[in-house]
């Protein structure tokens, strides 16, 4: 399975799983159904109300859907389509920053080569070739296509779901001194730590741990098995206190 690690603006790196060639292709055609039922019920529109300017009604409303509706989509949903939604889809910039309307206008006007001229077989040959999954649109851009489901970025109602505040007995009271950033960080390494059991991130594992005890003057020594018990409790503690 591909994947992408992004640098957020917070300097956290994050893991996301990069949308499979089949993902994309049912996102289009789910996009693509839309704009053809719009096509349908403008025509039929357009056919009533012949006698009184339906083709104007036919080219005011159906073509612009049809030219411009994944460009609008992207703007308002936030690097997302009807489609690219319902498949747990998104569009992000592969340095971790939120894409700008001009990145999205660019995927839009390479989407023309990408899919429409050439049959899809452009951007199927460059997603099925390219490092981060990237059709021409997307290299030109510096974006691509993330699945956000089940679960490359964590938030708190992650957490909450498999933490019930009421059963949690606190262990450490400092955990409520450190921030939502911090406690999300520590949760991704935990989640990366999990994923790649490798030395080096068990090094990013020791070097976090001695940040926290660092922050919170803490002075005591923790055995390797225990390490990874202590950031779970510092979480599970944190929420207990906070939320």
């Amino acid at each position: 399975m591909q994947s992408i690690e992004i640098n957020t603006t917070q300097n956290v790196r994050i893991n996301y799983e990069v949308a499979q060639l089949g993902d994309r292709i049912l996102a289009f055609i789910i996009d693509f159904l839309i704009i053809l039922a719009a096509f349908i019920l403008t025509s039929i529109l357009a056919a009533i109300f012949s006698s009184v300017g339906g083709d104007m009604l036919f080219f005011l409303v159906a073509m612009p859907i049809f030219i411009f509706y994944n460009l609008a989509s992207e703007i308002i949903l936030n690097g997302r389509t009807i489609g690219k939604r319902s498949m747990s889809l998104k569009v992000v910039k592969t340095n971790g920053k939120e894409p700008k309307n001009s990145d999205y206008f660019l995927r839009w006007v390479f989407r023309m080569i990408d899919i429409y001229l050439s049959l899809g077989s452009i951007a199927i040959i460059f997603i099925a070739t390219s490092k981060n999954g990237q059709r021409l649109g997307d290299l030109i851009s510096d974006t691509t296509l993330i699945r956000i489901k089940p679960g490359g970025h964590i938030t708190y109602n992650d957490i909450l779901r498999n933490q019930e505040k009421a059963q949690i007995e606190v262990t450490y009271q400092w955990a409520k001194n450190l921030s939502d950033k911090e406690i999300l960080l520590i949760q991704e390494v935990l989640r990366r730590n999990k994923k790649y059991n490798n030395q080096s991130h068990e090094e990013i594992l020791d070097e976090l741990v001695g940040k926290v005890k660092q922050k919170l003057h803490l002075d005591f020594q923790l055995d390797v098995g225990d390490k990874k018990e202590f950031l779970r409790t510092t979480v599970r503690d944190y929420i207990a206190l906070t939320r």
